[in-house]
């Protein structure tokens, strides 16, 4: 049995869908990745910035264009953006572009509550590759990998090697200590 709130998910592309306008046979395309939503308004006559405005909230947006009545798109969204990091442009004086930048990245199912929403479970999120890391997101990537292979070849991670280097110093400070009986396997050393 199913209740009047159930709603077949679309299929996403680019990670979105469409959604309505309040243009007749008009309908908007979103697209996301992990950090931002890009919206897209077709027009059939020409826009500009003189006549389009985008208000952004924290919760909602909302486009009007002069000479139309009502907004053309308008809602409460699906999270929370950062509407200072939020912008739009004209491209063409045919196409409006908003991207809105998500406080939380995270995939969203619908841009706007209410508008058709998408299985976001079969989003296949893209590659990143380890130039586009920064500095200690890199080393903190590669310090994972070697250890998976390590571990996954039966040899030394990371923090085995650490721990080994630090015991043989403490052996190195204390030579009169004997250390044959000690177990050092579940030793933590500051790295």
């Amino acid at each position: 049995m199913s209740s009047s709130t159930d709603q077949t998910l679309l299929t996403p592309v680019q990670g979105g869908a469409t959604g309505p306008t309040c243009l007749e046979n008009t309908k908007y395309k979103w697209t996301q990745d992990i950090t931002s939503i890009m919206i897209v308004i077709p027009f059939e006559n020409p826009i500009t910035t003189k006549t389009v405005k985008v208000n952004f909230e924290k919760k909602s947006i909302k486009v009007t264009v002069v000479g139309i009545e009502q907004p053309i798109i308008q809602g409460k969204l699906c999270k929370e953006v950062d509407e200072d990091e939020c912008y739009w442009q004209i491209e063409d004086k045919k196409e409006l572009i908003i991207n809105l930048q998500k406080v939380v990245g995270i995939w969203w199912d619908y841009v706007i509550e209410g508008h058709p929403k998408i299985n976001t479970s079969v989003i296949d999120p893209p590659q990143a590759s380890m130039s586009d890391l920064n500095p200690e997101m890199r080393s903190t990537v590669e310090k994972m990998l070697f250890d998976q292979a390590a571990k996954a070849t039966g040899g030394k991670t990371s923090e085995d090697r650490i721990r080994e280097e630090n015991i043989r110093k403490l052996k190195g400070m204390h030579p009169n200590i004997d250390f044959s009986g000690m177990d050092f396997s579940k030793a933590q050393f500051n790295m």
